[in-house]
């Protein structure tokens, strides 16, 4: 599994992080070129050559410590510690995670380039990103549902999935 993994991920290596973004409680990650496609809802939107799709635990680790990270999407922006009653963590551009986003892709911008893969054991690994960063996505669950994938999007081909029981063929 580890080698399917690593193989899978290559391409990745040299391309810019450039866009990550939320749905309920999938994030997801573009990597390399942009270019603009129609929605499933016929609305115009940018994706990159690849895209990772997570539904388990991930982080982005930089420097400093945990730039941002998959529990920041339950406290709201500003000040995490002060949840109002009205909060949703489902609305867009409501969370802490949200907030870092921006500002992690405003201050870093195309200098998030994969510079390496690292694999760890059931389905986990970690980007190497330029500057000291990196993506780190980990199922974080013994069930056998999806917990991420690989794929190109609008593109025609199998997408790459893992699973708490392997690689989904």
């Amino acid at each position: 599994m580890k080698l399917a993994i690593e193989e899978a991920l290559a391409p990745l290596v040299g391309l810019p992080l450039w866009s990550a973004g939320r749905t309920l409680d999938l994030e997801w990650f573009h990597f390399g070129g942009r270019r603009k496609v129609d929605s499933r809802g016929g609305q115009e939107i940018e994706v990159g050559d690849y895209a990772i799709h997570t539904q388990c635990s991930w982080r982005i680790a930089g420097p400093h410590g945990i730039a941002v990270a998959f529990r920041d999407r339950f406290a709201p922006r500003g000040n995490p510690d002060e949840i109002p009653e009205d909060f949703d963590c489902n609305q867009p551009a409501v969370t802490l995670c949200d907030e870092r986003m921006e500002a992690l892709f405003g201050q870093q911008g195309a200098s998030l380039v994969v510079e390496g893969v690292v694999v760890g054991e059931c389905g986990c690994f970690s980007l190497v990103l330029k500057g000291g960063f990196s993506l780190d996505i980990f199922p974080d669950d013994s069930s056998n549902r999806e917990h991420w994938r690989l794929f190109r999007p609008r593109i025609e081909q199998p997408h790459f999935v893992v699973t708490g029981s392997g690689i989904e063929e």
